[in-house]
């Protein structure tokens, strides 16, 4: 403001001393977040090999993008006005590139896109270690799935799903169960001798709680439902239950968090809260090196 500069200080004096006197604004902007459904597994394929094609010319013509995906989606994404598009998982970096060009935003994604993605330029591509091959030119790379568990958001959840059970300041245990993959097995028996360790030294363990993954076989699931040990206090069947607080919730009541070697991003997240880590592994399992 005019008069509060004073000839006597530098530059860089001045202006520290001004602005600590005003309140800054706040890095915060607001956020959309799209949920991306193809009409089906084929045209989402189609798409990624359409989409090299499509690129060059895709400004002003994102309705054409109704040929691979259903009606809701094509319409919010002719709708899209963002200076920032952040996609997560390699199958929607092509989808990514078209929208920062019609958008002419920053175009950054998370994960190694797939071929022939991998050879085209971002304004950031975040990478996990783990991630093989060709990365795009000027790639992040972390030696973990990025994970956000922030403590607050945290304690807010274990609020939220200790209503639901009998003793929670008794839980000192998170099991974390996952599912089939392309190359890993879990076993209903290796869940039944899991949970009767658990039941068994529950008296110097603690009781624990258990949540499934959307890829958890049906019949673990059913087990899980009927399990009646006394040193359960929740299980939560994602397929049935999709509450945002559970997850974070567990974390947070739990000392220590057990999860099943199949999920990178589900382990990722467990040493991202800052607890005790146990990473389960199955003789059944049978994961590509790059994964361990």
């Amino acid at each position: 403001k005019p008069g509060h500069v004073k000839q006597s200080e530098g530059i860089a004096a001045q202006l520290q001393r001004i602005t600590s006197q005003y309140e800054r604004p706040g890095m915060e902007y607001p956020v959309s977040v799209m949920e991306v459904k193809f009409r089906s597994r084929f045209h989402r394929v189609l798409f990624s090999y359409c989409a090299v094609l499509f690129l060059p010319w895709v400004q002003g013509r994102l309705r054409y993008l109704k040929f691979f995906m259903d009606d809701p989606t094509t319409e919010n994404l002719i709708k899209t006005s963002a200076d920032f598009i952040i996609s997560a998982g390699s199958g929607l970096a092509p989808l990514n590139l078209c929208l920062a060009r019609d958008c002419r935003a920053k175009s950054i994604v998370v994960m190694k896109p797939g071929f022939p993605f991998n050879f085209f330029k971002y304004d950031l591509a975040v990478v996990p270690a783990h991630d093989e091959g060709k990365v795009p030119e000027g790639t992040l790379r972390t030696l973990i799935a990025p994970a956000r568990m922030e403590s607050e958001e945290m304690e807010n959840a274990a609020r939220v799903i200790s209503k639901s059970m009998r003793s929670p300041q008794k839980v000192k245990v998170a099991v974390f169960v996952g599912g089939p993959t392309r190359r890993f097995q879990i076993r209903l028996e290796d869940i039944k001798e899991l949970c009767g360790i658990l039941n068994k030294q529950s008296g110097s363990l603690g009781h624990y709680v258990l949540t499934t993954s959307r890829r958890t076989p049906p019949e673990i699931e059913n087990f899980l439902k009927q399990n009646n040990d006394h040193a359960c206090e929740l299980t939560v069947i994602a397929r049935e239950d999709s509450r945002h607080e559970v997850v974070p919730g567990m974390m947070a009541l739990a000392d220590i968090l057990i999860i099943t070697e199949d999920s990178v991003s589900m382990i990722s997240e467990a040493l991202r809260s800052g607890k005790k880590v146990v990473v389960l592994s199955f003789e059944s399992g049978n994961l590509p090196a790059k994964h361990r």
